[in-house]
C-alpha cells in the first residue's frame, strides 16, 4: 500500500476516533450554551470531508449516524423514536432520519470544494456552513414530516404548530451549529495543506 494511502487511512481513522470521543465523553458532543444545546458531532464529519474528500466524509457521517442510533436505542426518552426504530414509537423512518442527513453532511463539503480550482479559507467556511444548515434542516424537517404527532405530543403543542416550532429550533440551534461549522473552515483551510494527503 502506498504511503499516501496509508496516511489517508490514518487520518480517516483519526476523524472517526474524534467522532467517537465527542459522542462518548459528557459535555463534549453536546454543549449547553445559555438556553440551547449545540452539538459538535457534525464537526469531524465536515472537516474529514473537506480534508480527505466527500467519500471519506460520507464514511465519518455514517459513523455519526450509527452513534446516534446507538444512543437513541439506549436512551429511554420519547424523542429517541426519531432516531431509532428500536425505541418505543420508532419505525423505518427513524433509520432514514438518523443516517441520510449525516451521510449528506459528509458529502456536501468535499464535493463542493472539488469544484474550486484553488480552494480558499472563504470557500471552506461557506461549504462548512452550508453543510451544517442542510443537515439541521433535513433532520428537523424529516422529524416534522414523519413524526408530526409524536413531536406535537412531546412538545405539548397542536399538530398545526409543529412546523413553526421546527423553524424556531432551526433558527436558534441550527444557526449556532452553522457558526461552529464556519469556524471549522479556518481549521480546514490549514489541514488541506497537509503534505501528501
Amino acid at each position: 500500500m502506498k504511503q499516501k494511502s496509508i496516511k489517508r487511512l490514518m487520518l480517516l481513522a483519526l476523524f472517526i476516533a474524534i467522532q467517537v470521543a465527542l459522542w462518548g465523553i459528557p459535555n463534549l458532543g453536546f454543549v449547553n450554551v445559555l438556553a440551547i444545546e449545540i452539538t459538535t458531532l457534525h464537526l469531524p464529519v465536515i472537516i474529514a470531508s473537506c480534508v480527505l474528500g466527500y467519500k471519506e466524509g460520507m464514511i465519518v457521517g455514517a459513523v455519526f449516524g450509527l452513534l446516534s442510533l446507538i444512543q437513541a436505542t439506549n436512551t429511554p426518552l420519547p424523542h429517541a423514536a426519531f432516531f431509532s426504530p428500536f425505541a418505543v414509537g420508532g419505525n423505518i423512518f427513524s433509520l432514514i432520519i438518523v443516517f441520510v442527513p449525516r451521510i449528506i453532511l459528509g458529502f456536501i463539503p468535499g464535493f463542493l470544494l472539488e469544484k474550486f480550482k484553488k480552494p480558499t479559507v472563504l470557500h471552506a467556511c461557506v461549504v462548512s456552513v452550508l453543510a451544517s444548515i442542510t443537515h439541521s434542516f433535513l433532520v428537523l424537517g424529516m422529524i416534522a414530516l414523519f413524526f408530526t404527532n409524536l413531536f406535537a405530543k412531546i412538545s405539548n403543542i397542536d399538530n398545526s404548530a409543529v412546523f413553526k416550532l421546527i423553524l424556531t429550533a432551526l433558527s436558534v440551534n441550527g444557526v449556532a451549529e452553522a457558526v461552529l461549522a464556519g469556524i471549522c473552515g479556518l481549521v480546514v483551510y490549514r489541514l488541506r495543506n497537509f503534505k501528501g494527503v
